[in-house]
């Protein structure tokens, strides 16, 4: 009917010209021709042309762009919504050029970013280069098939970003999804519990009264050395030190006295090595030991003879002592010799030997045995 009126109104001259698309849909496929009635000028009765053009390839474009558009507008609707919940994120599409085509979310104004603003750019138009370049390789990984996250600091704030790619229906990909979520408090917290953690291993390491090594520390320390010299052959030096006479100076002194003359004594210690490998510790009571990792033990008598040097000019008073008038100490010296297969008992052994002759022999004074 509606042609029909179409091609009337043509004849009676109302249009020049009349257009109709129609359906003609067939059993085995769908069809779509379109109709066109075009008057003719001559003379004599009033003609029009009627010409059918198959537009079936057409109207199948027309639905399959219809229905991307409304698969579009269906995915949209539910970033938005995505975007809308996410307290301190956004939502971020881009394209195989890495452009923004849609942004949205509450972490955006939380950071001055308008989805206007952001929207039709380029990646690289938008962030400066330490931003863009992380973002960009995970953009392209993303658009390679390949999920991922990265970490990036934007306005002294810390976002995790995670991308993941966007398939069509053939299985290739046409962009990708970014979600992006504020981790700043999170990673604050992460970094405190961080330095926690290893305030607290330092604590579980130390002494807690001289701020030295502790035994278990040592021992831990001292495995790994041994094996460190088993494998490479090294010297590895140990000196076992003991104050001379300590239970009389905390008689005549008091246990409070006793506990900063073992302090000065740590500080001492300490002065006389000087590599970051160099280990003092405290061995139990007054009794402490030094690990001198690629040290022989001419280059251990060398630190004990500067301990005895150290500890005298100290001059750390010492009364009740049979052997002079200040706190000394005594120091057995042993050393892993190159290709020794001697294990780490048989070394402490050694140097518990060799501080054993030395408070035999009159103390303040180094004995060294060697293994």
């Amino acid at each position: 009917r509606s042609a029909a009126a179409g091609v009337r109104a043509v004849l009676a001259g109302q249009f020049t010209e009349f257009v109709i698309d129609y359906p003609c849909h067939s059993r085995n496929e769908r069809r779509w021709f379109n109709l066109r009635v075009t008057r003719m000028s001559c003379d004599g009765p009033v003609r029009a042309v009627l010409s059918h053009e198959n537009i079936t390839n057409v109207k199948l474009t027309e639905q399959v762009i219809l229905e991307r558009e409304e698969a579009l507008r269906r995915s949209e609707a539910i970033y938005r919504t995505i975007a809308s919940h996410l307290p301190n994120g956004a939502v971020i599409l881009f394209d195989k050029e890495l452009r923004y085509t849609f942004a949205d979310g509450l972490g955006l104004r939380d950071h001055q970013l308008r989805k206007e603003d952001l929207e039709g750019k380029l990646l690289w138009e938008l962030f400066p280069e330490n931003i863009s370049t992380p973002l960009a390789a995970l953009y392209r990984n993303a658009l390679d098939g390949t999920a991922g996250k990265v970490e990036v600091l934007f306005n002294e704030a810390c976002f995790l970003v995670h991308a993941i790619p966007l398939q069509s229906a053939d299985g290739s990909v046409y962009g990708g999804l970014a979600l992006t979520q504020d981790i700043t408090a999170t990673k604050r917290l992460q970094l405190e519990l961080e330095d926690t953690n290893r305030r607290l291993l330092t604590l579980s390491r130390q002494d807690g009264l001289l701020g030295i090594a502790n035994r278990r520390y040592f021992d831990e320390m001292l495995l790994v050395e041994c094996q460190r010299h088993a494998r490479d052959h090294a010297p590895l030096g140990v000196l076992m030190i003991d104050v001379d006479h300590f239970k009389p100076y905390n008689d005549h002194y008091g246990h409070v006295a006793g506990d900063e003359c073992l302090k000065a004594i740590a500080t001492v210690l300490r002065g006389a090595v000087h590599r970051p490998a160099d280990l003092v510790a405290r061995f139990g009571g007054e009794e402490f030991v030094l690990l001198l990792p690629d040290t022989a033990s001419a280059g251990a008598a060398i630190v004990a003879k500067r301990i005895h040097a150290q500890l005298a000019e100290l001059g750390v008073p010492h009364l009740s002592s049979p052997i002079g008038a200040h706190v000394t100490v005594s120091i057995g010296v042993a050393e892993l010799r190159p290709g020794s297969t001697s294990c780490l008992q048989l070394l402490l052994a050694a140097a518990d030997a060799a501080l054993y002759q030395a408070k035999q022999r009159g103390r303040n004074r180094t004995e060294i045995d060697g293994l």
